[in-house]
């Protein structure tokens, strides 16, 4: 028996046949609809629906990452009093931690809203809405940023309409 003592050397040809390529992972596309939404969503993701609640959520959808990220996806339909986004709590909270957040405005499904993104250790987008007396708020969190969740959330978001 002969030990190689190093490396081996040459050129190693690695060739895919069109078969084998039919065979490859994909996205398989999920669907979320409610009583106020239409979405899809990527592979990787169990949802979790609550209803209504006494405190003023109309609903509520989780997406929770079934990988190790700890990823986590809300879309939920809060009754308002508020007739600006400026006005909410959490747009203000927001706001006044300029050094946290970074705003944007977006436009989805010819609604007017803000965009926050998180400039800290942790991921977060979250967009909210405000339309007649309902605030819809989507928001991707997780622990970590070195993941690629921006594909994720961007996925979610151009799927979106309200019904």
């Amino acid at each position: 028996m002969k030990w190689l003592d190093s490396p081996t050397k040459g050129t190693f040809k690695i060739v895919v046949k069109e078969s084998d390529r039919s065979h490859a992972p994909s996205i398989e596309q999920k669907k979320l609809k409610s009583d106020f939404f239409m979405a899809t969503y990527p592979d990787g993701y169990r949802v979790k629906v609550l209803e209504a609640s006494e405190s003023g959520t109309l609903e509520k959808t989780i997406l929770l990452g079934m990988d190790a990220s700890s990823k986590k996806v809300l879309i939920s339909f809060d009754k308002t009093r508020e007739t600006d986004l400026s006005n909410v709590s959490a747009v203000q909270y927001r706001q006044l931690h300029p050094e946290l957040y970074k705003e944007n405005k977006i436009i989805l499904d010819n609604r007017n809203g803000l965009l926050y993104e998180k400039q800290d250790g942790s991921y977060e987008k979250t967009s909210f809405f405000l339309q007649n007396d309902i605030l819809t708020t989507i928001s991707l969190t997780a622990p970590l940023t070195h993941r690629d969740f921006d594909k994720d959330y961007a996925y979610i978001l151009d799927s979106f309409f309200w019904k």
